[in-house]
């Protein structure tokens, strides 16, 4: 019988030096061949999905954290903010001086007085030093990266916004999960190589990996018991606890390992592969 796995990208797929391991393409190649479902869950907007994934032809996608699925390029479902939360929290960004960046599914926006302190946080997190980081974000459609002068003018326009990228934030975190929660939205640490107290990502209360799992699954019309999740990043965690069985890699944080029914070798030394094998997917 075929499972359906689900793969995070960063960490598990791709390392942070943005390349994928030649074990893990073989490992996602041979099980393709064997007839599972193949499915790429991320934190990442669609637009910010490497071509060389694409290439590989996963059946679905589970984006932004939740909030797009898709499945052969069908729209299974959609989420997004909304106008009001968007005039609440570009009014709290503003007050406080946040970075931040607003993801929808085919591009990426910036306030442009936001924009050095988000560059910043992406290129010490995620991108190389002698590239702008913020021209990687979307690597998979050109001119994707959009930046708005004046976006508190017209939050409104900006209702269709699944996630939200706070970087090098002058409040933390904690404190901004204290006041963003009675809006019905929820916030995590961002999944950067290093789990950072003033960097996250803002999603609607209630929409997550698993949250896309399981509209996945009913339109395939698929149990949960024929799933198997790879992860390491805090994003991950509701993913794992959902999953029948759940692997995380051994460079994940240890709040995943903790929850993980298996925890394999880190990315750069097989581990995707050696999980695959032992699961006897591959």
């Amino acid at each position: 019988m075929s499972k359906v796995l689900f793969f995070d990208i960063d960490g598990t797929l791709i390392g942070f030096d943005k390349k994928m391991p030649d074990s893990a393409r073989e490992a996602v190649l041979r099980a393709k061949e064997k007839g599972h479902i193949l499915v790429l869950c991320t934190g990442r907007g669609e637009c910010q999905i490497y071509p060389l994934l694409r290439e590989i032809g996963f059946d679905g996608v589970i984006s932004s954290g939740g909030t797009g699925v898709t499945f052969h390029d069908q729209v299974v479902a959609r989420h997004s903010f909304g106008a009001e939360k968007m005039r609440f929290l570009t009014g709290l960004f503003r007050t406080y001086q946040i970075p931040y960046l607003l993801q929808a599914p085919d591009s990426y926006t910036i306030p442009l007085e936001g924009a050095d302190g988000m560059r910043e946080a992406v290129r010490e997190n995620v991108s190389s030093a002698d590239t702008d980081p913020l021209s990687m974000l979307a690597p998979n459609i050109p001119d994707a990266v959009y930046f708005d002068p004046s976006i508190t003018d017209h939050p409104q326009d900006y209702a269709g916004t699944d996630r939200i990228l706070i970087g090098s934030s002058p409040v933390s975190v904690e404190r901004l999960r204290e006041m963003i929660s009675p809006m019905g939205l929820k916030i995590e640490l961002a999944s950067f190589k290093s789990p950072d107290p003033y960097s996250g990502e803002i999603s609607p209360e209630g929409i997550s990996k698993s949250t896309g799992m399981m509209e996945l699954l009913q339109f395939l019309g698929r149990s949960r018991k024929d799933t198997v999740a790879f992860g390491d990043g805090p994003n991950d965690l509701e993913m794992m606890e959902f999953s029948a069985c759940s692997v995380a890699m051994g460079n994940a944080i240890d709040s995943v390992k903790e929850k993980a029914d298996l925890v394999t070798d880190d990315i750069s030394r097989d581990g995707l592969f050696k999980a695959m094998q032992q699961l006897d997917l591959i």
